[in-house]
């Protein structure tokens, strides 16, 4: 048996907003808020077991901008779920109670000039209890965490469309009894799109933190797109990548540990495809290097493969397929 009870509200509203770069006295600024609430009721009896849930979802949210729609936009939202769980079989009764609350924030600025900034905020706070009823024998267990998460993002579009991004983002996990996880990145993005041709190139450097394991990481990613369209039958991809990956950890032994892995790869692939003709070719290279090591062993691997193909349409109902590849790998020496 389920019931759920759910009911939404919009309205827009206009307010005076007060703080850094406000006074008493400016203009008000229209609200848009929306929110719903709802409420669900869900019960499952079999043979072996009874359970029992009562849920209830809360969410508010608000959309504004700042002096004119085009200089900032903002908005934000809060969202709220409880559930308590009532489960019982033969292995006893349990009893779980679960509260989650989440809440973000968006900011633009210069949201439709060349050059927009974006600020983005997430928060969750979420806690577990579970009471485990058994006779004569009786468990409560709890698990709390916190997380936040806040992006920075500047972009940079040119008349013609291409774009320029840099940005820094940084995430935080935080439990009482699993200890915390940060993550931290920044990097740089570009889309260029010159007559026939797209280059998207992206670089990164994460860097994470584990508590727990005492463990650290750095990853550096390069990657390197190229989309040549020659005419309306040739097209070239060709992609390069570089990444460069260290991690140290504490071992079972109680050990500081460290493993490095570096892997570059590039491929270039053609397509001749006429709507015109029946025959249809494609074929690539890719060559692909990898080495890796710790305190223990170390390992290197090299490979060249390439691959070519065509179909000749014949008729309607008879196609002739050709396909050929080739690989040549080295591993250790």
């Amino acid at each position: 048996m389920r019931a759920a009870l759910r009911f939404n509200i919009r309205r827009s509203v206009a307010v005076c907003l007060l703080g850094l770069g406000f006074v008493s006295g400016a203009p008000a600024l229209p609200v848009d808020w929306s929110g719903s609430l709802g409420y669900s009721y869900r019960k499952l009896d079999t043979d072996t077991a009874d359970a029992t849930s009562h849920q209830l979802i809360a969410s508010l949210r608000l959309r504004t901008y700042i002096w004119q729609p085009w200089f900032a936009t903002a908005e934000g939202g809060i969202n709220f779920s409880r559930d308590s769980s009532d489960v019982e079989n033969s292995a006893g009764r349990s009893e779980t109670d679960s509260d989650i609350l989440s809440g973000d924030a968006v900011l633009n600025i210069l949201p439709r000039s060349q050059t927009p900034f974006r600020v983005l905020y997430q928060t969750t706070d979420s806690r577990v209890d579970d009471v485990r009823i058994t006779n004569p024998l009786v468990t409560l267990t709890s698990e709390e965490f916190t997380t936040e998460h806040l992006e920075l993002r500047q972009s940079y579009i040119t008349d013609a469309g291409h774009r320029l991004q840099a940005y820094y983002a940084t995430r935080n996990w935080k439990s009482d009894s699993s200890g915390t996880f940060d993550d931290e990145l920044m990097g740089l993005e570009l889309d260029w799109r010159p007559p026939r041709q797209r280059l998207l190139a992206k670089v990164n450097q994460r860097t994470t933190e584990q508590s727990s394991k005492d463990r650290h990481q750095d990853d550096l990613i390069v990657d390197v797109d190229h989309y040549w369209y020659v005419g309306d039958a040739l097209r070239v991809d060709t992609k390069a990548s570089l990444y460069d990956l260290d991690t140290s950890f504490e071992g079972v032994t109680g050990l500081v540990d460290t493993t490095s892995t570096k892997i570059m790869q590039v491929s270039s692939f053609a397509f001749w495809r006429p709507m015109t003709r029946r025959v249809r070719l494609s074929g690539g290279l890719r060559a692909y290097d990898m080495s890796g090591e710790n305190s223990a062993q170390s390992s290197d691997q090299t490979s060249l493969s390439g691959s070519v193909g065509a179909y000749f349409q014949q008729t309607k109902r008879l196609r002739w397929d050709v396909s050929g590849s080739f690989t040549r790998s080295e591993i250790g020496g």
